[in-house]
């Protein structure tokens, strides 16, 4: 055993504690600690993060996620909202068995149309081509020998 380990264990509260067993069980359920500690008549919360970190259940209660994502989803309607919940699903959703994350494959299409040609007839222009027209037919450059009203 490492140091640092017999030290933990030899200062840790949650180690000598007799339902330690009970208590990493529920840490790694996602049980609320300020709750745990409460009720296993724990001081400190902090103590049983300690532990956590120490003895490697964050690691293991990472993996469970799915638990938290259960409790979301079952609570009663007065203490979650109907977008934490929808949220929640979406997320169990997108976990894997071995709780990776993976988001769902999707496929965009876009379809682009243009309404049909209007057939109109070109104003008879002074210009050896006619004048200049965009894409739609509409002139952009009057043509030559018209006047054009500009009002300062």
């Amino acid at each position: 055993m490492l140091p640092a380990e017999e030290r933990h264990r030899r200062k840790c509260l949650i180690c000598r504690h007799p339902d330690r067993e009970e208590i990493e069980e529920e840490f790694v359920n996602w049980h609320d600690v300020w709750y745990l500690a409460k009720h296993y008549n724990i001081s400190d919360h902090r103590s049983i993060y300690r532990h956590a970190r120490a003895t490697g259940l964050i690691v293991r209660r990472r993996e469970n996620m799915r638990q938290v994502l259960d409790s979301i989803i079952e609570r009663r309607p007065d203490r979650v909202t109907a977008d934490s919940v929808i949220r929640a699903i979406r997320a169990y959703s997108c976990l894997t068995d071995d709780n990776r994350w993976v988001e769902p494959s999707s496929r965009v299409e876009f379809a682009v149309t243009k309404p049909a040609p209007q057939s109109q007839k070109a104003p008879p222009s002074n210009g050896a081509n006619g004048p200049l027209r965009d894409a739609e037919g509409g002139n952009l450059i009057p043509p030559l020998g018209l006047e054009t009203n500009v009002s300062d």
